[in-house]
């Protein structure tokens, strides 16, 4: 391990100074005390001179009796062998132990010099080729992800896909859509309608009242879409709860955590009896878009495929009748993201406000033209997987 100081090194009056604890070119130093599991054991070397540095109190200087074994003493406290051995003897009930006599216990195989030579150097160019790999896989890692993002915006802009004249316009299913909230909502609906003038120009009309939004339109669309406003088919401020004692030991219980960034991919699914959930939870059905409002640049966004419930900071959508597959891929869209960022509030924990998502702005093609989207964005991401 190289050493270098870091703002929070902590220096201390000459009072305190302990030969005893004092570190020297060649020594090993391991965690000793901590409420990690993981981390019990875990060690560094100090590759170099360390005038007046110290170890603290929760760690353990293990010292070579020989500078010629030192390289191949290195791979051993970097082994399985050896953190499983560590784990079995570390004590304690909420802070695991290791004493100094217990690492003195552990059987250590020893090979004659030049063979430890031979492992050691054999290991170091092996660690070398594996930099290189991990270095170029992130890299690779890298450039998928510029990929997708593009590919996610040719999406919702209408040039992934090409345009098929059978289809019937995206006016059709806004017609159906305005229907179906004003018979849900009655007299409380506001009608929205955007449209584009003989100026070139864009119009929204909410109920008598006409305004130019062009400032607002994003880019372009092809002449059979529309734009419409999220509120007009969900509502960012209105998830359903429930108290954690209605829900069942067996029930998917969806964290934040749970959810990888930018991928959708589910890391894992707990169940109630495996949490200790004490809050309200948000209910979801299978099929609903499931949106973090957290940190939106995480873009943790998913299609449920069960029931379940997630932590209130995940918003339940269903964006019916528009596929809520396509809605997935706005949502996850760079020009979904930097909107929600833009308009997010807090600084360490931001989230994007329900105003802010209802009147988000929303390309909407026909049904048809939704399932060659989403068709085709998942054949070219699992290609580009597949080269990863």
């Amino acid at each position: 391990m190289h050493v270098t100081p870091y703002q929070d090194d902590v220096f201390l009056p000459e009072s305190y100074r302990d030969i005893e604890k004092q570190v020297k070119a060649n020594d090993i130093i391991i965690v000793a005390s901590t409420g990690s599991k993981t981390i019990i054991g875990k060690a560094g070397y100090i590759d170099s001179v360390l005038d007046n540095t110290q170890i603290g109190a929760f760690l353990r200087i293990i010292r070579p009796l020989f500078a010629e074994i030192v390289p191949y003493i290195k791979l051993v406290f970097a082994t399985k062998y050896y953190m499983d051995y560590i784990s079995n003897q570390s004590s304690g009930t909420n802070i695991n132990n290791i004493k100094t006599e217990h690492v003195a216990k552990l059987f250590i195989p020893i090979p004659s010099l030049s063979e430890q030579e031979r492992v050691a150097f054999r290991v170091k160019n092996l660690f070398s080729k594996l930099d290189i790999i991990d270095s170029n896989q992130s890299d690779i890692e890298t450039l998928y992800d510029e990929l997708k993002k593009r590919t996610l915006d040719l999406a919702i802009q209408g040039k992934l896909v090409p345009q098929d004249e059978n289809d019937e316009p995206a006016s059709v299913l806004l017609e159906k859509i305005r229907a179906e909230k004003k018979a849900k909502l009655g007299k409380k609906y506001v009608d929205s309608y955007i449209y584009k003038g003989d100026d070139n120009c864009y119009y929204e009309k909410v109920d008598s009242e006409v305004r130019n939004i062009t400032e607002e339109i994003p880019f372009d669309i092809p002449q059979t879409w529309e734009w419409i406003r999220l509120r007009q088919v969900i509502d960012f401020s209105k998830s359903a709860s429930i108290s954690p004692e209605q829900i069942k030991p067996n029930d998917w219980i969806l964290d934040l955590e749970d959810i990888e960034k930018n991928s959708s991919c589910i890391l894992q699914k707990k169940r109630m009896y495996q949490t200790q959930a004490k809050s309200d939870k948000h209910a979801f059905c299978k099929g609903n878009v499931l949106y973090s409002k957290l940190r939106p640049y995480l873009n943790k966004v998913i299609v449920a495929d069960e029931d379940g419930y997630c932590t209130s900071e995940i918003l339940v959508f269903d964006f019916s009748p528009i596929y809520n597959e396509y809605a997935k891929i706005y949502l996850m869209s760079p020009f979904f993201v930097d909107y929600a960022m833009m308009g997010a509030y807090g600084v360490k924990m931001p989230r994007m406000g329900s105003d802010r998502g209802n009147n988000a702005l929303m390309p909407l093609p026909s049904l048809n033209e939704q399932i060659r989207i989403i068709t085709q964005l998942k054949s070219i991401l699992d290609k580009l997987k597949d080269g990863i």
